[in-house]
């Protein structure tokens, strides 16, 4: 049998080798997802740590704080702790690679979301890095103090190749409007249970509600008010998902006046009622 460091992680990992970790650290070199896998389908979870996945195989459509990514084989996505991922649609062939890192490592630039296609070289490099992740972490004892280097690497190079991107196809006011965007939507994360209001979001970012309103609408073509709404129901999902509250309970954590608004909000932007949301397959 050939030495698991010199089995290629782009090749179908036997069962018994499907996942290996090291303190904050963790790796699933080939893995399936939707049924059977690590992500569920039309299920958003929010995520402890932080996450790195690398399309291996197929196409997959996900959201992950509220923006939506298409991703075909080769490309690479970097999330940040905390950050809430759904899978809305995959290719049956689909296969991933996962590796996980702590909050306290090292967070993710300014905890955005990061989607790159690399190059042929620049994938190249990525996969030696991976690899040498997973020669570490089948070490015995595993020497984190190794791993970690190596994960720090890894993701300042998915950053640096995020932002030459960047850099190349986004002029200056542009790229601002783009930065101020994504600090909006970080903020709705942080804050929408007990705030709805787009005042409340332009004063946090020292800009008026018209200018927010204005550069939302012009980056995104959706409207501030339908992101912080997409927020609410987002975390509403989550806690009929992964909780045992009542929908009166969810409706007051989310600061409604009473469980009627919340459910007509609900369905307003979801198409079922929470009761009827939480009950589905």
């Amino acid at each position: 049998m050939a030495n698991i460091e010199d089995i290629r992680l782009n090749d179908v990992i036997p069962e018994q080798l499907h996942h290996l970790s090291a303190g904050q650290y963790s790796m699933i070199p080939n893995s399936t997802c939707g049924q059977g896998g690590p992500l569920v389908l039309n299920q958003p979870y929010r995520l402890v740590e932080g996450r790195l996945i690398i399309v291996l195989q197929g196409c997959i459509r996900a959201t992950s704080n509220l923006l939506e990514y298409t991703l075909h084989t080769g490309d690479t996505l970097l999330l940040p702790p905390c950050c809430i991922i759904e899978l809305l649609e995959m290719s049956s062939d689909s296969r991933v690679q996962i590796l996980s890192y702590s909050d306290d490592t090292f967070p993710v630039k300014n905890h955005e979301v990061i989607c790159i296609t690399p190059t042929s070289d620049e994938r190249a490099e990525i996969d030696t890095l991976v690899n040498l992740v997973w020669r570490n972490l089948n070490r015995q004892p595993a020497p984190v103090s190794v791993i970690t280097p190596l994960f720090q690497a890894l993701q300042s190079f998915i950053i640096a190749i995020h932002e030459h991107n960047q850099s190349k196809h986004i002029s200056t006011d542009e790229s601002r409007q783009q930065v101020l965007f994504h600090r909006f939507l970080q903020l709705v994360g942080e804050h929408c249970t007990h705030e709805r209001s787009l005042a409340y979001y332009a004063s946090q970012l020292c800009i008026t509600p018209h200018y927010l309103s204005t550069m939302v609408k012009k980056v995104s073509g959706t409207n501030g008010t339908t992101w912080i709404t997409r927020a609410v129901c987002l975390e509403a999902k989550i806690r009929l998902r992964h909780s045992d509250q009542l929908v009166s309970q969810i409706s007051d954590d989310l600061n409604f006046p009473n469980p009627a608004f919340f459910n007509k909000y609900f369905k307003r932007e979801v198409g079922m009622t929470p009761g009827e949301y939480r009950s589905k397959e």
